[in-house]
Protein backbone atom coordinates (compact mmCIF):
# COMPACT_ATOMS: atom_id res chain seq x y z
CA UNK A 1 0.00 0.00 0.00
CA UNK A 2 1.02 3.62 -0.51
CA UNK A 3 1.35 5.06 2.64
CA UNK A 4 2.96 8.64 1.31
CA UNK A 5 4.04 10.26 -1.40
CA UNK A 6 6.88 13.55 -1.95
CA UNK A 7 7.36 15.10 -4.73
CA UNK A 8 6.20 18.08 -6.97
CA UNK A 9 3.36 18.69 -7.72
CA UNK A 10 2.46 19.01 -11.69
CA UNK A 11 -1.69 19.80 -12.01
CA UNK A 12 -3.99 20.42 -10.15
CA UNK A 13 -8.57 19.43 -10.43
CA UNK A 14 -11.42 19.96 -8.57
CA UNK A 15 -10.77 17.58 -5.84
CA UNK A 16 -7.11 16.18 -7.00
CA UNK A 17 -3.29 16.96 -7.69
CA UNK A 18 -1.29 14.96 -9.68
CA UNK A 19 2.45 14.69 -8.04
CA UNK A 20 5.41 14.00 -9.53
CA UNK A 21 7.50 11.16 -7.43
CA UNK A 22 10.57 10.88 -9.11
CA UNK A 23 9.34 10.62 -12.85
CA UNK A 24 5.71 8.83 -11.99
CA UNK A 25 2.57 10.77 -11.92
CA UNK A 26 -0.10 9.76 -9.05
CA UNK A 27 -3.53 11.30 -9.11
CA UNK A 28 -3.85 11.86 -4.96
CA UNK A 29 -8.10 12.86 -4.13
CA UNK A 30 -7.89 15.62 -1.47
CA UNK A 31 -9.66 18.28 0.43
CA UNK A 32 -10.34 21.71 -0.47
CA UNK A 33 -7.73 23.31 1.91
CA UNK A 34 -5.11 20.79 0.94
CA UNK A 35 -5.96 21.48 -2.93
CA UNK A 36 -5.10 25.08 -2.10
CA UNK A 37 -2.12 25.00 -0.49
CA UNK A 38 -0.18 23.05 -2.61
CA UNK A 39 -0.18 24.94 -6.24
CA UNK A 40 1.20 23.18 -9.25
CA UNK A 41 5.27 23.77 -9.19
CA UNK A 42 5.27 23.37 -4.99
CA UNK A 43 6.97 20.41 -3.45
CA UNK A 44 5.03 18.69 -1.14
CA UNK A 45 4.63 15.52 1.27
CA UNK A 46 1.17 13.57 1.72
CA UNK A 47 0.06 10.93 3.51
CA UNK A 48 -1.89 8.65 1.51
CA UNK A 49 -4.54 5.79 1.63
CA UNK A 50 -5.13 3.79 -1.32
CA UNK A 51 -8.71 2.57 -1.75
CA UNK A 52 -8.44 -0.86 -4.14
CA UNK A 53 -11.87 -1.45 -5.58
CA UNK A 54 -12.96 -3.38 -8.45
CA UNK A 55 -13.93 -0.91 -11.09
CA UNK A 56 -10.35 1.02 -9.97
CA UNK A 57 -7.53 2.38 -7.43
CA UNK A 58 -8.00 6.26 -5.52
CA UNK A 59 -5.27 7.67 -3.29
CA UNK A 60 -6.44 9.70 -0.92
CA UNK A 61 -4.14 12.22 0.55
CA UNK A 62 -3.84 14.33 3.83
CA UNK A 63 -1.47 16.63 4.89
CA UNK A 64 -0.92 15.49 8.42
CA UNK A 65 -0.55 11.97 9.92
CA UNK A 66 -3.51 12.82 12.54
CA UNK A 67 -5.78 13.50 9.48
CA UNK A 68 -5.02 10.20 8.13
CA UNK A 69 -5.16 8.49 11.20
CA UNK A 70 -8.45 9.84 11.49
CA UNK A 71 -9.27 9.01 8.64
CA UNK A 72 -8.89 5.39 8.52
CA UNK A 73 -11.34 5.41 11.71
CA UNK A 74 -13.83 7.31 10.44
CA UNK A 75 -14.12 4.79 7.14
CA UNK A 76 -13.61 1.56 9.74
CA UNK A 77 -17.65 2.29 10.97
CA UNK A 78 -19.49 0.77 8.04
CA UNK A 79 -21.16 2.64 5.39
CA UNK A 80 -18.27 5.27 5.39
CA UNK A 81 -16.57 4.86 2.53
CA UNK A 82 -13.38 7.19 1.50
CA UNK A 83 -15.22 10.15 0.22
CA UNK A 84 -17.17 10.55 2.41
CA UNK A 85 -14.50 10.46 5.46
CA UNK A 86 -12.38 12.85 3.21
CA UNK A 87 -15.65 14.85 3.27
CA UNK A 88 -16.11 14.40 7.08
CA UNK A 89 -12.67 15.60 6.83
CA UNK A 90 -13.02 18.79 5.18
CA UNK A 91 -15.20 20.17 7.84
CA UNK A 92 -12.00 21.09 9.63
CA UNK A 93 -9.08 20.38 11.75
CA UNK A 94 -9.07 16.52 12.30
CA UNK A 95 -9.21 18.26 16.86
CA UNK A 96 -12.64 19.52 14.90
CA UNK A 97 -13.89 17.04 13.52
CA UNK A 98 -13.04 14.71 16.44
CA UNK A 99 -14.57 17.51 19.20
CA UNK A 100 -17.74 17.21 17.04
CA UNK A 101 -17.80 13.19 17.07
CA UNK A 102 -17.18 13.54 21.04
CA UNK A 103 -19.65 16.13 21.78
CA UNK A 104 -22.36 13.98 19.44
CA UNK A 105 -23.31 16.91 17.03
CA UNK A 106 -24.81 14.91 14.46
CA UNK A 107 -25.90 18.32 12.83
CA UNK A 108 -22.30 19.22 12.34
CA UNK A 109 -21.18 15.98 11.35
CA UNK A 110 -24.34 15.57 8.73
CA UNK A 111 -23.68 19.19 6.96
CA UNK A 112 -20.32 17.41 5.80
CA UNK A 113 -20.79 16.45 1.62
CA UNK A 114 -22.58 13.23 1.09
CA UNK A 115 -23.26 12.29 4.86
CA UNK A 116 -27.23 12.21 5.99
CA UNK A 117 -28.31 12.04 9.74
CA UNK A 118 -28.22 8.40 10.30
CA UNK A 119 -24.43 8.05 8.93
CA UNK A 120 -23.56 10.97 11.54
CA UNK A 121 -25.76 9.03 13.96
CA UNK A 122 -23.26 5.70 13.00
CA UNK A 123 -20.21 7.85 13.21
CA UNK A 124 -20.98 8.93 16.79
CA UNK A 125 -22.54 6.04 18.05
CA UNK A 126 -19.00 4.08 16.86
CA UNK A 127 -16.47 6.44 17.69
CA UNK A 128 -17.71 8.38 20.37
CA UNK A 129 -15.26 7.98 23.21
CA UNK A 130 -12.85 6.04 21.34
CA UNK A 131 -10.88 8.96 19.45
CA UNK A 132 -7.39 9.79 20.72
CA UNK A 133 -6.54 13.47 19.35
CA UNK A 134 -2.50 13.51 18.89
CA UNK A 135 -2.59 16.70 20.91
CA UNK A 136 -3.21 15.13 24.07
CA UNK A 137 0.62 13.99 24.50
CA UNK A 138 1.64 11.27 24.44
CA UNK A 139 0.78 8.35 26.32
CA UNK A 140 2.72 5.17 27.84
CA UNK A 141 1.85 1.45 28.21
CA UNK A 142 1.08 2.33 32.24
CA UNK A 143 -1.27 4.38 31.21
CA UNK A 144 -2.87 2.53 28.67
CA UNK A 145 -2.94 -0.34 31.04
CA UNK A 146 -4.67 1.92 33.65
CA UNK A 147 -7.33 2.98 31.06
CA UNK A 148 -7.98 -0.25 30.58
CA UNK A 149 -8.33 -1.21 34.63
CA UNK A 150 -11.11 1.62 34.50
CA UNK A 151 -9.59 4.22 35.22
CA UNK A 152 -9.80 7.76 33.19
CA UNK A 153 -7.21 9.16 30.56
CA UNK A 154 -6.56 12.12 32.86
CA UNK A 155 -6.65 10.47 36.11
CA UNK A 156 -4.13 8.18 34.96
CA UNK A 157 -2.13 10.95 33.60
CA UNK A 158 -2.28 12.94 36.28
CA UNK A 159 -1.54 10.12 38.60
CA UNK A 160 1.60 8.71 36.35
CA UNK A 161 2.89 12.54 36.43
CA UNK A 162 3.49 12.30 40.36
CA UNK A 163 5.42 9.18 40.12
CA UNK A 164 8.86 9.52 38.98
CA UNK A 165 10.04 8.46 35.47
CA UNK A 166 12.79 7.00 37.08
CA UNK A 167 11.77 4.14 38.73
CA UNK A 168 11.46 1.07 36.98
CA UNK A 169 8.08 -0.21 34.95
CA UNK A 170 6.56 -2.10 37.82
CA UNK A 171 7.52 -0.39 40.75
CA UNK A 172 5.96 3.06 38.98
CA UNK A 173 3.07 0.99 38.48
CA UNK A 174 2.17 -0.06 41.92
CA UNK A 175 3.17 3.59 42.75
CA UNK A 176 0.70 4.82 40.69
CA UNK A 177 -2.28 2.31 41.69
CA UNK A 178 -1.47 3.50 45.09
CA UNK A 179 -1.87 7.07 44.14
CA UNK A 180 -5.43 6.21 42.52
CA UNK A 181 -6.88 4.18 45.38
CA UNK A 182 -6.72 7.07 47.62
CA UNK A 183 -8.51 9.10 45.64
Amino acid sequence: MIASLTGTILARGNDYVIIDVAGVGYRVVCAADLLAKNAPGSSTTLYTHEAIRDDGREIFGFATLDALELFWQLIAVSGVGPRTGLAILAMGSPQTVRSAIERGDIGAISSAHGVGKKTAQKIVLELKGKLVDADDGPTDDLQDALVTMGYGKQEAAAALSAVSMDLPDAERFKKTLAILKRK
